[in-house]
């Protein structure tokens, strides 16, 4: 009985150990591209600035401004 509950225990921590992996790898693959995920408008508006800026693709060029237009509309 003991050696069951162990078992399934075991069981239950491998898979969300697994799920947790899975997430973070998810996670990395999805945000790969997108240097500015999680800066606030003061962070994008220096990575507008900034050289970095200049070697974005130009998808990620275009994303990123979708991201920084609410932080300059903010301004006006």
């Amino acid at each position: 009985m003991i050696e069951k509950k162990f078992t399934t225990l075991s069981i239950m921590i491998t898979i969300g150990i697994t799920a947790v992996i899975i997430l973070a790898v998810f996670q990395n693959f999805i945000f790969a591209d997108e240097v500015w995920y999680g800066m606030n408008c003061e962070q994008l508006k220096e990575l507008a600035l900034s050289p970095e800026h200049r070697n974005f693709t130009e998808q990620q060029h275009m994303e990123f401004h979708k991201v920084l237009q609410p932080c300059i509309e903010g301004d006006q």
